[in-house]
């Protein structure tokens, strides 16, 4: 028997069918869907509190662009994959920074230092051109030489563990000390260099030796940022305090290059202190406490355009035949309570 031929209406019947099932089931499937929960982006860091100033700014002093209490840890260790945003980094070259995502801590041979800078972020393997690869956060094999405590930063100087390591000695640049081979103490640097600097502005730490020994060299100063001022024979920096603890009430002011200034006042005493340094398109100027160190003030004629970062470490050697001393009772610490900056005209 021949099948009936198949009308238009009949499909059009079987499609409303179809479409009417599928609606169906969509429905049903919508019904049950788990709605997307929408993640929001993390909050941005909380900014840390700010310390009241325990001296009186200079005369032409203005905004506050700097900050830094001293009450995260995390803000200690810049890294470059692990830590980016820390303002905070252990290392600093002179001339020409040298940046291969790593950077080299280390031992400013020429200024006779005999120590090592170091942190958490130590090599564990070393690639085919000698540069380090580092541990992730949490696998750090380093020693930690800048800790907070109580709200303050203590900057210590420690004896290593280990001064025959030669991954050390190779990757913190160290050199044989007078008495024998190896890096025999572990130093503490902080830097802005790849968070903060600026051509003109006040420069100010506030800071505690007193728990320094004979052989201790503190110092809170001042760097060109890399690339703005240039490679020159003579190096440039601007040293706010330098303090050889054997003479422990002089404080050495020194601008480094050119028509500079050196001079050594007995000015230092037990206790906390304010030092700062003025910059500004005229001149550079020494603040202790809020006033003016006699004798410091110089005409500025570092170029247009240098921008200066800040620097505080704890090293020990040093320029002044100091390096004999190289057994310092240990450890000894240098405390920051807070460093600022601030803009002027």
């Amino acid at each position: 028997m021949a099948t009936a031929p198949t009308t238009v209406s009949a499909l059009n019947a079987k499609l409303d069918a179809y479409v009417a099932r599928t609606d169906a089931r969509l429905a049903k499937l919508e019904a049950a869907a788990v709605p997307p929960v929408i993640v929001a982006p993390p909050p941005a860091p909380t900014p840390p509190a700010s310390k009241p100033l325990m001296s009186k700014l200079p005369p032409g002093v203005g905004q506050l662009l700097f900050d830094e209490p001293f009450t995260d840890q995390s803000r200690m260790a810049w890294h470059p994959v692990f830590n980016p945003k820390a303002p905070w980094k252990r290392s600093a070259y002179y001339g020409q920074q040298i940046d291969q995502g790593w950077e080299d801590a280390g031992s400013r041979q020429g200024a006779n230092d005999l120590q090592v800078y170091t942190d958490a972020y130590y090599p564990t393997a070393y690639r085919a051109d000698g540069s380090g690869v580092t541990d992730p956060p949490g696998t750090q094999k380093g020693v930690e030489t800048v800790r907070i405590v109580g709200g303050q930063a203590r900057l210590s100087l420690l004896a290593n563990p280990d001064p025959a390591n030669g991954q050390l000695q190779q990757y913190y640049g160290g050199h044989p000390t007078p008495s024998g081979t190896g890096v025999k103490r572990l130093g503490a640097l902080l830097t802005t260099e790849r968070s903060f600097a600026q051509e003109y502005g006040y420069f100010l730490a506030r800071l505690n030796t007193d728990a320094l020994t004979p052989g201790c060299w503190p110092a809170f100063w001042l760097l060109p940022t890399p690339g703005t001022m240039g490679l020159s024979p003579e190096w440039k920096e601007l040293d706010a305090y330098e303090g050889m603890i054997n003479e422990p009430r002089r404080a050495f002011i020194t601008y480094h290059g050119g028509d500079g200034l050196s001079i050594w006042p007995d000015l230092w005493t037990p206790g906390w202190h304010d030092i700062g340094l003025l910059v500004t398109a005229n001149s550079i100027s020494t603040v202790l406490d809020g006033v003016v160190v006699p004798g410091s003030v110089k005409a500025n004629k570092y170029p247009r355009g240098t921008r200066w970062y800040m620097l505080l470490d704890l090293a020990v050697g040093g320029w002044d035949g100091q390096e004999a001393m190289e057994a310092p009772a240990l450890p000894a610490y240098m405390t920051a309570d807070y460093v600022k900056a601030f803009a002027v005209g």
